[in-house]
């Protein structure tokens, strides 16, 4: 009898994983839900980041340019 409940409450565990994974997925796919919004927001911390690094290339190339003048100057 509790070989059975083991397997009936395995079962049930499967399912419900496997349920939860495609309401995932689906929520995913139309843009709704929490895991959109963590895919969302994951995409634009990606974008800060490359947005981050055009500016620090920036002002390296700025900060190299001043060093350049300064010396022309003396």
């Amino acid at each position: 009898m509790s070989t059975t409940f083991i397997f009936l409450n395995m079962m049930i565990g499967i399912v419900l994983d496997v349920m939860q994974k495609e309401n995932l997925q689906m929520e995913l796919e139309s843009g709704q839900g929490e895991a959109a919004e963590l895919h969302g927001l994951r995409d634009d911390v990606r974008r800060l980041g490359e947005q981050l690094s055009r500016v620090e290339a920036t002002m390296q190339a700025r900060q190299g340019q001043e060093t350049v003048d300064r010396r022309g100057e003396a």
